[in-house]
């Protein structure tokens, strides 16, 4: 049968020729490549908005810094599990700094003195988590990498009397908040996050509303030593941080922290020695005393599993021993120690051990309840190496200031130095360091420290060659 022809049998249809299909063709190709060429204008332009949002600091670093303490009373708001850890806004936040602290870092030319130990140790954290991946790992490096990279960024915003101060009342403004929710725990209106056994009876240590109360600790032993800041200042405004440190006081009292109890109480009285107020740190010294004397029954009492430990009556194996720390340091220890000598220079990349301890079993624990132990365990001795040189830069910085015969320099000095050891104390019992808040300012001051202390070298250099 002969072939019908297309258009004869469908007169009113028009098929295209392959001219027109070719064309047609070409139409979309070009469609799609201007497509592309429009999204990648547009990526180009994000991206250029981006870096220069990054370097522009002062839009950001400032918001995030005295907007951490409200952020963190969101710990509830969880999106999503991602590798067995919770998304939050925290997380969301802390990656965003990562971020704009890394494109910042990378795009400004100027550097601070100690930014290579601290890169060497973002890396070397890195590497760790990298060859032992874990979840664990993971969510310690994200708190690593927020709070020191802030140390590249934040002295470059902060470093002036002016700026620092704003920081210092606005921080403090932010601070106000849970300490004023631990009021209302104690009244019950709020309910508590945390309960425990002191004096064998269960008791609510109050939180601010964080989930445990060393978040409030950690916030308060950066803001009460920036209240004495504050109040070492010539204006009328001084109720507002000495009324911070009533109220902060009360709060920090009901946590039942001990450690940071005594940390924060040698706080002021080492600012007072430094500020040269020899008096008030005689009045304040025997006043401790005094209340020591009067308490000693009910301190021996709470303090009992630690001095039962250091006068030999408490075996290693006893679950009191070293207030119940000790099991834990052990277990840490042997755990690295049993591991390839690789692992002993750069960690395992995260705080979880687990072992058997004698006199008692098997243990397993994700908290060392010693942060240089933990610090070893996850990053190696480079990276607990890495980290005391860092701190000892801080240190050295801060003495500096002090002698540099200018009186914002010498209060911000005095302000490391008595922040400093608080967190070296706290870090004996406790892992500072695995806590945004520990991580997030210790850096944000070191790095204010470092820069001011680079220009005040500056300054003197000018004076004496002119």
């Amino acid at each position: 049968m002969a072939q019908t022809n297309n258009r004869q049998a469908f007169p009113d249809c028009e098929i295209p020729t392959s001219t027109e299909r070719s064309k047609a063709i070409e139409s979309s190709v070009s469609l799609a490549e201007s497509g592309l060429a429009l999204f990648a204008m547009a990526l180009l332009t994000f991206a250029s908005l981006l870096v220069q949002f990054a370097v522009s600091l002062d839009s950001w670093v400032f918001v995030f810094l005295v907007s951490k303490p409200i952020v963190d009373l969101t710990w509830r708001w969880q999106f999503f599990d991602l590798f067995e850890q919770q998304v939050n806004v925290q997380t969301i936040v802390a990656l965003m700094v990562i971020l704009l602290n890394g494109i910042a870092f990378i795009f400004r030319k100027r550097k601070l003195p100690l930014a290579r130990p601290v890169v060497c140790l973002m890396g070397l954290a890195g590497l760790s988590v990298c060859l032992t991946p874990t979840s664990w790992g993971f969510n310690e490096l994200l708190r690593l990498y927020a709070g020191t990279s802030l140390f590249l960024t934040a002295g470059w915003v902060l470093a002036t009397e002016k700026k620092f101060d704003r920081f210092a009342y606005w921080f403090l403004g932010a601070v106000f908040v849970p300490v004023f929710l631990s009021y209302f725990q104690l009244a019950g209106i709020l309910p508590f996050e945390y309960w425990d056994w002191i004096e064998k009876s269960e008791i609510g240590r109050v939180s601010g509303t964080y989930l445990h109360p060393l978040g409030l600790v950690y916030y308060l032993i950066y803001a009460i030593p920036l209240a004495l800041y504050l109040l070492e200042k010539e204006n009328d405004h001084k109720w507002f941080p000495l009324t911070f440190l009533i109220l902060a006081f009360g709060a920090l009292f009901f946590t039942y922290d001990r450690t940071a109890l005594v940390a924060i109480v040698l706080q002021v009285i080492l600012w007072l020695a430094l500020m040269r107020r020899h008096r008030l740190v005689l009045f304040l010294t025997l006043s401790v005393v005094l209340v020591a004397m009067v308490l000693s029954s009910r301190l021996e009492a709470i303090y009992d599993p630690l001095l039962a430990t250091f006068r030999g009556e408490m075996d290693f194996g006893d679950p009191r021993f070293l207030r119940g720390r000790g099991m834990q340091f052990y277990v840490f220890l042997h755990s690295l120690y049993e591991s390839h000598p690789i692992y002993w220079l750069i960690g395992r990349g995260g705080s979880v051990a687990s072992g058997f301890v004698p006199d008692w079993g098997n243990l397993e624990s994700n908290e060392a309840h010693n942060d240089f132990i933990r610090i070893l365990q996850a990053y190696g001795i480079l990276g607990l190496g890495l980290y005391v040189r860092i701190v000892s830069g801080f240190w050295k910085a801060s003495q500096w200031l002090r002698v540099s015969g200018e009186p914002y320099s010498f209060r911000l000095g005095s302000l490391m130095l008595v922040v400093l050891p608080a967190i070296l104390f706290c870090s004996l019992t406790s892992e500072p360091m695995r806590y945004p808040t520990g991580v997030w300012y210790l850096f944000m001051l070191g790095s204010v420290v470092m820069l001011r202390a680079q220009r005040r070298e500056s300054e003197i250099s000018e004076k004496e060659s002119v």
